[in-house]
Formats: C-alpha cells, sequence, structure tokens
C-alpha cells in the first residue's frame, strides 16, 4: 500500500498523527501535509477492464445488433428483454451464457442513445460532432 494512502487510511480509523508517525516511520510534517491536502486519493483504485471480449458471442453479434437497433426505435414497455434475446440466439445455434449476452445488450443501446443525443445536441447548438 503507498505511504500516503496508509497515512489516510490510518487517519480516517481515528488514530493520532504521533501513532501514524511511529508505525508508518515518517516524519510528523509529511502526515500533517498528506491529511491536510485534499488532492491525494485515500482509496486504492479498482481494476477496470478496458475492453470486453465476447470469444463465443463474435459470430453472433450482427444477428443481436440487428434485434437491439430494430427495438431502439420501440416504446420501452414494447422492447425485448435481455432472455428474449438470448432465447432467439439459442435458436440461431448461439452455445455461450446468457450472462454475455446480458452485458452486451445492456452496454451497446447506451452507447446508441449517447450518439444520438451528440448529434440532437450539436444540431441545438449549430456545431458539427467531432
Amino acid at each position: 500500500m503507498n505511504k500516503k494512502t496508509a497515512v489516510l487510511v490510518m487517519h480516517r480509523e481515528g488514530n493520532s498523527i504521533k501513532k501514524i508517525v511511529e508505525s508508518l516511520n515518517v516524519s510528523r510534517n509529511t502526515v500533517r501535509n498528506i491529511i491536510r491536502s485534499n488532492s491525494t486519493d485515500y482509496t486504492p483504485k479498482k481494476y477496470k477492464r478496458s475492453v470486453q471480449h465476447y470469444p463465443i458471442l463474435q459470430d453472433y453479434i450482427g444477428y443481436l445488433d440487428k434485434m437491439l437497433k430494430q427495438d431502439m426505435d420501440l416504446p420501452v414497455k414494447s422492447r425485448r428483454s435481455c432472455k428474449k434475446y438470448y432465447t432467439q440466439l439459442e435458436t440461431q445455434g448461439y452455445k455461450g451464457s446468457y450472462d454475455s449476452v446480458r452485458r452486451y445488450s445492456i452496454i451497446l443501446p447506451i452507447f446508441w442513445t449517447t450518439v444520438r443525443d451528440t448529434k440532437r445536441v450539436s444540431k441545438m447548438l449549430n456545431c458539427v460532432p467531432s
């Protein structure tokens, strides 16, 4: 663990500056500076996957995209659920898991709506989206 993080965690737990200095073997002024600075993050950063891979779903993504695009134009109540997407993919021969279909079908419409909103906002502002 980083010393800055350790100092902030120990301080948050209610330890005195003297106890932090003794246990971490750092100077008192260093501990005070770390506690006073607001820019230091005391929580360790969690791992976040940069790219989600779909090895089994890869062959069926085109079919799933077509279904998702059809449902984007429908009202929310009449759209298909992730379970229905999964069963329709199974009839096409898909042997993967339901969870990968659910993850893909949740993330992709969010991307489409943000792209659509970006275009709408740029039209309102009379500028070209980059």
